[in-house]
C-alpha cells in the first residue's frame, strides 16, 4: 500500500536519476488482506467482515457471482474469480532497493491523517464498498 503522493515523488525521481530500461518498484507497506480490509473499512466507515469462508467456497461464490453478473443482473459481481485466486497466496514486495537508488523515503502513510484525506477519494473510487 503506497500513498499516491509517494508515487508522484517516485515518478519525479525516476525521471531525474533513473536509468533507461530499468524498472523501479515503488511501494509502501505490505499488508495482509484482513489488514487492507480494515484500512479501507476505516476510510469508508465500514466494519471489517466478521467471518471468513474457505477458499473453495469463495471460489464457488465467485463463479456464481460472475455468472449472475454476466447473465442476470448486468452489475458488477460480488466476488470475482481472479480476486479470489489472488487471495490464495500472500505476495510480498520489497521496494527498498529501488527507493534507495532513487533517493526516496516513504513520506506519507495511511494513518489517522491519511484517513481523513483519503475518505472522499475512497467514497468516489470505491462506491460498491461505501453504499450503506
Amino acid at each position: 500500500m503506497i500513498d499516491a503522493r509517494d508515487i508522484a515523488s517516485g515518478l519525479r525521481a525516476a525521471m531525474k536519476v533513473g536509468r533507461p530500461r530499468i524498472r523501479y518498484l515503488l511501494g509502501g507497506a505490505n499488508l495482509r488482506l484482513i489488514e487492507w480490509l480494515a484500512l479501507v473499512g476505516r476510510l469508508v466507515g465500514r466494519e471489517v467482515p466478521r467471518w471468513q469462508v474457505t477458499y473453495p467456497l469463495a471460489l464457488i461464490v465467485a463463479y456464481a457471482s460472475e455468472w449472475a453478473a454476466d447473465h442476470l443482473t448486468g452489475r458488477m459481481p460480488m466476488a470475482t474469480i481472479t480476486g479470489v485466486r489472488l487471495t490464495r497466496h500472500s505476495m510480498h514486495f520489497e521496494a527498498a532497493p529501488s527507493q534507495n537508488y532513487l533517493g526516496l523515503m516513504r513520506l506519507h502513510g495511511f494513518g489517522k491523517r491519511a484517513g481523513s484525506i483519503n475518505r472522499a477519494w475512497a467514497i468516489r473510487i470505491l462506491p460498491n464498498c461505501c453504499s450503506h
